[in-house]
Parts: C-alpha cells; sequence; structure tokens
C-alpha cells in the first residue's frame, strides 16, 4: 500500500514565475532548485539542511543538473550558454561559458546514459561533449520541430534497447505532441504523436506522464477525467490514446494537473480538488486501479508541477514555498484493500428473540465475558469487513487518548499490519511518562515490532517525537 506521511516546506520562493524547477540529485541524496534566473541552492532531504547555494550576473534559463559522471553540475544561461562547475565552487559569474548559435532549450542527465545530452530548441539533441566541439558550426537547417511548436518537457528514456529523448511539445493552438528521438543506432525510428482523442465531445488533455520502470507507457489524463496508458512505441495514431485504466475523482478536471510515475505501477498526480477549493496530490494504483492515499493543500497552484525527490519523495510548490511530501510505498496487499470503501455508517440492524432460544440466551449471558473489550472491537470490525490497517487507525488513537495501556498491548498483538503512524503514536505515548505501570513493557513491545527505515518513517519520527520527552 502507498501512503504519504507528514509534509514539510522546504524553502520560500522570491518569484514563482522565476522559478525555473528541481532536478533530482539523488545519488547525494540531494535536490537541485533553481529558485531563480540567479539563484540556484542544493538541500538534503533527510535533514532539510541547504548544503550549497551558487549565484551568478548572467540569468539561467533551464534548471541546473548534475552529471554524476564528471561529477560537475550544469547550467544554461540566456539560451545560448553552457557552463559547468563543481560543488566547491560559490561563484558563478568567473565561470567559463561556452557560447552557441542555436538557442538551447535544457540539458538532460539520466542513469540509462553516460553522457548529458543537450537539447536544442529545435529539437535537434546531441551529447553534451559534441555539443561543445561544434557549438561554432551553423545548425541545420530544417528543424525537428515545427515553427509553431515549443517543447513543455524533455526525458530520456529507454526503448526497444536504445537511448530515446521524448520532448513534449504544444502550438499556440492547444495541439499537443509527442516526439521521441533515437540517440543512438538501433531499432527504434523517430516518429511524432499527436495526443488528441477522436470523441464525439471534444475533450482537452490535461495531464500526462511516461512510465519507464519495466516498459514504456505514455499515461494521459483527460477534461472528462479518463486516464489513458498506451505501450510505446505506437504502432500509429489509430493507437492513440490506448486501453482506458479509470475515471479519476478527486481531481477537478477543469484545470491542468501535473502527473509523475513513482514506480511501474504508482502514479502520483497533482492538481485542483474537485470542489475547486485548494489542491491535492495522490498516489494512484495503475495495477489495482485504486486511489491508495491523498494529501490537501490550501492552494492550487498554476502551472501545475510535480517533481522526484529521491525514491521516497515528491516537491511540490504550494503558494510561495516550495513543500515536500515523503511517501511509501508497501508490498501490494489485497487485504488491506478490503472494506477500504467501508460504508460511513452501518445500516439499522434487526433483532428477533424467538422464545424456543429465549432460555439458552439467557444462560450465555450469564457466562463471564473474560474476553478484553479491545480485543472485541478488533473482532467487530474483521466481521464488518475493514482491514487491519483501517482497524489499526481508527482504534490506536482511541486507546491513546483513553490511556489504555492493556488496549494497546491488545492491539499491537493482535494486529499484524500496523502504520508506522501508529507505532510512532504508541511509543510517544510510552516515552512521555516511561514510569507509569505498565509502561514500560509497552515500549519493549513497540520497539520488538519492524518498521520501515525510509525518509517517511524519518518525517514521522520527527513530527511526533520531541527532543526532550527522547533524552528523559
Amino acid at each position: 500500500m502507498a501512503k504519504f506521511s507528514a509534509c514539510y516546506q522546504l524553502c520560500p520562493l522570491t518569484d514563482q514565475k522565476d522559478f525555473l524547477g528541481v532536478t533530482d540529485e539523488s545519488v547525494n541524496g540531494c535536490v537541485i532548485l533553481t529558485l531563480s534566473k540567479n539563484m540556484v541552492m542544493r538541500y538534503k532531504l533527510s535533514d532539510q539542511k541547504q548544503v550549497s547555494c551558487w549565484s551568478s550576473r548572467d540569468k539561467l534559463s533551464a534548471p541546473v543538473v548534475y552529471d554524476s559522471g564528471s561529477q560537475k553540475y550544469i547550467g544554461v544561461f540566456n539560451y545560448n550558454k553552457i557552463s559547468t562547475w563543481e560543488e566547491s565552487c560559490v561563484q558563478l559569474n568567473n565561470l567559463k561559458k561556452y557560447k552557441f548559435d542555436a538557442e538551447i532549450e535544457c540539458v538532460l542527465t539520466g542513469q540509462i546514459s553516460s553522457s548529458p545530452f543537450v537539447v536544442f530548441r529545435s529539437g535537434h539533441i546531441l551529447p553534451l561533449q559534441q555539443a561543445l566541439d561544434r557549438r561554432k558550426e551553423l545548425p541545420p537547417e530544417k528543424p525537428l520541430l515545427a515553427d509553431d511548436e515549443t517543447i513543455s518537457s524533455a526525458h530520456l528514456i529507454s526503448l526497444i534497447g536504445s537511448v530515446v529523448a521524448a520532448l513534449f511539445t504544444k502550438t499556440p493552438k492547444g495541439e499537443h505532441y509527442l516526439h521521441l528521438i533515437p540517440l543512438e543506432e538501433g531499432l527504434m525510428p523517430q516518429s511524432r504523436l499527436q495526443l488528441k482523442r477522436k470523441t464525439e465531445d471534444e475533450v482537452q488533455l490535461i495531464g500526462y506522464t511516461l512510465v519507464t520502470y519495466e516498459s514504456c507507457h505514455l499515461l494521459t489524463l483527460w477534461s472528462d477525467s479518463q486516464l489513458y496508458s498506451l505501450e510505446l512505441p505506437a504502432r500509429g495514431c489509430e493507437q492513440f490514446p490506448g486501453r482506458t485504466l479509470t475515471t479519476l475523482t478527486g481531481i477537478s478536471p477543469r484545470h491542468q494537473t501535473a502527473m509523475l510515475a513513482l514506480s511501474s505501477t504508482h502514479l502520483a498526480i497533482y492538481g485542483a480538488r474537485e470542489n475547486e477549493e485548494g489542491a491535492l496530490v495522490l498516489i494512484f494504483n495503475t495495477q489495482l486501479y485504486v486511489r491508495q492515499c491523498s494529501m490537501q493543500f490550501k492552494m492550487y497552484t498554476t502551472p501545475a508541477r510535480l517533481w522526484a525527490g529521491g525514491q521516497h519523495a515528491v516537491l511540490v510548490v504550494t503558494g510561495q514555498h516550495v513543500a515536500v511530501v515523503p511517501f511509501y510505498l508497501g508490498k501490494q496487499r489485497l487485504a488491506a484493500l478490503v472494506g477500504s470503501q467501508a460504508p460511513d455508517s452501518a445500516p439499522p440492524a434487526t433483532l428477533a428473540v424467538w422464545q424456543t432460544t429465549a432460555v439458552k440466551e439467557e444462560v450465555e449471558e450469564l457466562k463471564p465475558d473474560t474476553q478484553p473489550q479491545m480485543f472485541r472491537l478488533i473482532q467487530t470490525h474483521i466481521e464488518e469487513g475493514l482491514s487491519q490497517r483501517m482497524i489499526a487507525q481508527m482504534l490506536f488513537p482511541i486507546a491513546i487518548d483513553s490511556n489504555d495501556p492493556e488496549g494497546l498491548t491488545t492491539l499491537l498483538k493482535n494486529i499484524n499490519d500496523i502504520p508506522e503512524s501508529c507505532i510512532i503514536a504508541v511509543l510517544s505515548f510510552c516515552l512521555k511518562d516511561i514510569e507509569t505501570p505498565g509502561h514500560k513493557e509497552l515500549l519493549r513491545l513497540v520497539l520488538s515490532l519492524p518498521m520501515t527505515a525510509d525518509l517517511s518513517t524519518l518525517g514521522l519520527l520527527r513530527h511526533k517525537l520531541k527532543l526532550g520527552t527522547v533524552l528523559n
């Protein structure tokens, strides 16, 4: 099951319009924020600390990226200059900048390629070193993109054994295209796919992303809330948009969304809430076709953008801040889905007592009930069809609020699927007054339970446990 943990603000934005974006530097556990056209910052997500800051008089025109091969950072300035620098660099003003005759869109890096690639606004793409060596040559006369096409986003993917650049483009008329451009010799030909559905009612594209973990799929979300999946490369435009996954609820179809693949089966989506009061980020399971968790924000920010922060967090812009939303992708548990759509209130029950059984029932009532009340509650909820995770989320807060160590012990011993948030809540409960009878035994039981050591759990521990409580 997927779940979010406590969200936190990473840094403020001086001007949202000048914010160029976030790039992942997960090899070092960091993210790079090109906060404005003159300022770049690096943050370590594990402790939320700023580790580097660079400024420049020349304006940046694309997000700064990190090349793990050369261990250098690459920046594009004024659409026609490229410069590289090391982490120890303080000022970017005195760096050597290589000037190009052709306008540059961005630089792409990724684990599937040992070399960074320079993406030009014409659609042509070259390895970084080759682009630097040929920067004074005249650009090709024929661009790969139409004159009215501009690049919305660019990605490096692996397709049919070849490294391919995927360019999403748009036109002033609102048309969207996907260009697949092979960057090495192979079986993959260059292709251009228009992202348009053939329907009687005109529908608009409001979100898209690529899932490239095992095979490659193009996921598209439309203004009728339909989510589609198309395996790439497509044999022709008649296959588009592919098969229907679901009718997505919770997200307003009247606004643009941002989509990001978290794994081969999990998709993060950011957009306006259905009632258009604030924003929402959710995780959708594309294998089980269910929404597994969501987090709400007070303000929906346009344009909708979503970035990966390593393998355990996503970053979004909310208001004038960049927020980090840690998540956890657990094993697929069908049992956890059973009862996940349980009704808010149970229908009234009718009880009939027949004369022939009245004596038997009176005898049974005289028998002492040796089962703890908490155990009976667990059994009742299981009979109602609720999953163990849902039962834990319902009963642990009740036992903590009522100061019931015995009830907590019963829950810990009889529920197998316990969320980390409940375990940490019990841990905090024990540490607040460790000398209370039963708290030490309860603490030993809690510490014997397995916990997932990831970024989301670390965030919960930092949020729930106070330093003074732990030291005492």
